[in-house]
């Protein structure tokens, strides 16, 4: 089964319109038709919470990645993105159960999961064209997929709209935030849906030119529910089936 989960370009985003929430995050669910039953926070509440079934989950950097941005420089960017959501400290004094190990870069450019053999959880660039469904200015996606009985991630892919979207790493010179991004992304690779709360990293709005990095107290709250220190499994960072890059010239 195939989530995805879009990051929708709002150009102007009034922050103050809304009131950040004790717990305003929500989960990513099994449910992904028109007809799940939702809370009182938009949250879907059908289905089971999806999840990563090892504390560690390996990703792989796109070779040569966008021709807009220094490669060895964007690789640099989307490690620090998922480290953000590393061993997060919980309120409880506890530590999150989840960590991410970078393995080698690889050709794979597409989101794609293999039931019957090898894969890979690939973060990779649209430089030419957008095929996804949305608008042009969605600005990345991140397809899931998973066993829809459990909710047990199996596959996780990110694609960047590089092709409509100006994406920067500067901290001076703003377009597109590509770290900004990318930590929203790497939630969503966690499991993790959007939140109602506007200063939160998982809110499904970006302000152009700003940037928006660090976890806030909602997006703790998120991984700490999701991935809690009672969880008793171990470190697998392997992909299902073992590792492949199917687009690698042989």
């Amino acid at each position: 089964m195939r989530a995805r989960l879009w990051f929708l370009l709002v150009p102007f985003l009034g922050l103050s319109l809304a009131a950040s929430s004790a717990s305003a995050f929500c989960r990513t669910t099994t449910c992904t038709g028109t007809k799940c039953e939702k809370d009182e926070k938009d949250c879907n509440i059908t289905g089971a919470k999806v999840f990563w079934p090892t504390k560690c989950v390996s990703f792989n950097f796109q070779r040569n990645g966008t021709q807009d941005l220094d490669p060895a420089e964007t690789k640099v960017i989307i490690g620090k993105s998922f480290q953000h959501w590393a061993e997060v400290p919980c309120p409880d004094g506890s530590t999150a159960t989840m960590t991410f190990v970078p393995g080698d870069d690889v050709y794979t450019k597409r989101p794609e999961y293999n039931k019957d053999g090898p894969n890979v959880n690939v973060v990779f660039f649209r430089d030419d064209d957008w095929p996804y469904k949305g608008i042009d200015g969605t600005l990345a996606t991140t397809s899931v997929s998973f066993d829809k009985t459990t909710g047990e991630i199996w596959d996780a892919d990110i694609a960047v709209n590089s092709a409509f979207n100006t994406v920067t790493l500067s901290d001076k010179k703003i377009e597109y935030d590509l770290e900004s991004i990318m930590v929203h992304e790497a939630g969503h690779f966690i499991g993790i849906a959007h939140s109602d709360d506007p200063f939160s990293i998982m809110a499904p709005t970006y302000n152009p030119g700003s940037t928006n990095r660090k976890l806030t107290e909602d997006d703790v709250a998120a991984i700490c529910a999701a991935y809690p220190a009672s969880r008793k499994v171990a470190c697998n960072s392997v992909p299902r089936g073992g590792f492949a890059d199917a687009d690698a010239p042989g």
